[in-house]
C-alpha cells in the first residue's frame, strides 16, 4: 500500500537505504569482506543448522538462541579470524553477527538528522544493536526501546508491544498532522 509521503527505509545497520523515489543505495563490500562473509557462512555450518545462518547483503547473522553458551563460544573462535578487513563479530539479542563495521545504526540516524534539519524524528528499536542509535538521537528526537521485557537502555522511553506500540503510532500520527 503506497504511503503519502512515500517512506524511506534503512536496513543493514545503515548500509542499505531505500529512498522514497524507489532507488536502493547499498554500501559496497570489498572483495576481502565478501570472501570473509562467504567463508564464515560456510564454516558456521559445522556447528549450526543452515536455518540458523542468515545471509544479509552486508553481514551474516548466526541465530544461537537456545543452543547454549558453548556453541556461541566455539562459533566465536571459528569466526574471529574473519574479523579483519573491516568486519567485526557483534552480539545481538539471540546471536552473533559478522558485519561491516563502517555501518552503524547511529550513522543512519545522524544522516537523517543532517538531511532533515528540524524534522521531528523518533527511533524505535528492540535490540542491543540499537543502543548506538539511541545515543545518536539524544537531544534531537525521541528514542524508544520496544520489547516485552525491560532491559537497561539509553532509550528515552520503554514501549511494550503490541498495545502500547500501536497507541504510540496512533498518537505520533495525530501529533504530526
Amino acid at each position: 500500500m503506497p504511503t503519502d509521503p512515500p517512506l524511506e527505509v534503512w536496513g543493514c545497520h545503515g548500509g542499505e537505504r531505500l529512498l522514497p523515489s524507489g532507488e536502493l543505495r547499498t554500501l559496497s563490500l570489498t572483495p576481502a569482506q565478501r570472501a570473509a562473509l562467504e567463508r564464515a557462512s560456510e564454516i558456521s555450518l559445522a556447528l549450526l543448522p543452515e536455518r540458523r545462518v542468515e545471509k544479509k547483503p552486508l553481514s551474516v547473522a548466526f541465530h544461537l538462541r537456545g543452543l547454549g553458551d558453548d556453541v556461541g563460544c566455539r562459533l566465536k573462535e571459528m569466526l574471529d579470524p574473519m574479523c579483519n578487513c573491516g568486519l567485526g563479530l557483534m552480539p545481538f539479542d539471540g546471536g552473533l553477527e559478522l558485519r561491516i563495521l563502517s555501518c552503524t545504526k547511529a550513522m543512519a540516524v545522524e544522516t537523517i538528522i543532517a538531511e532533515e534539519g528540524d524534522a521531528v524524528i523518533a527511533y524505535l528499536g528492540d535490540d542491543f544493536t540499537d543502543e548506538d542509535a539511541f545515543y545518536a538521537i539524544k537531544g534531537k528526537g525521541l528514542s524508544a526501546l520496544v520489547r516485552p521485557e525491560w532491559r537497561p537502555t539509553s532509550a528515552d522511553v520503554w514501549i511494550t508491544p503490541p498495545e502500547e506500540l500501536l497507541s504510540f503510532f496512533d498518537r505520533w500520527i495525530e501529533a504530526c498532522r
